[in-house]
């Protein structure tokens, strides 16, 4: 998958996690504001390190961040329109989708601080 192949790379040690520094060099290159990058990071991680499933929740919002919503809680279950553009790696449009509502995510589910687990249409990126 894509997220796998940007997770790989910015895991170059190959440790299986991307602690702060690591991470933080990473996301960098999606050219987001340093406010914008804390708020995604607050929200994809608890522990202070994404692993590769966590790294997956905080593309998912660089995308939307740079498609221009701010980075939200309920965006860990929407998936992005494209793929995140990080500078030096090739992007392409996802597949059409119907990505549907935002009436259709249960109250619950937005409440949760943990993200949801990957969803099938995160696995064949």
């Amino acid at each position: 998958s894509c997220y796998e192949k940007l997770f790989s790379a910015a895991d170059a040690a190959g440790s299986g996690v991307l602690q702060g520094e690591e991470a933080v060099a990473f996301l960098q290159k999606s050219n987001l504001s340093l406010d914008v990058l804390h708020s995604i990071w607050s929200l994809s991680t608890s522990d202070g390190y994404l692993d590769a499933e966590r790294f997956c929740y905080a593309m998912r919002l660089v995308a939307h961040c740079q498609a221009g919503r701010g980075p939200e809680e309920m965006l860990l279950q929407v998936p992005p329109d494209r793929l995140p553009e990080i500078e030096g790696y090739s992007n392409e449009a996802l597949p059409t989708h119907s990505m549907g509502s935002d009436a259709s995510l249960s109250s619950s589910s937005l409440q949760s601080r943990r993200p949801p687990r990957w969803v099938p249409s995160d696995r064949e990126k």
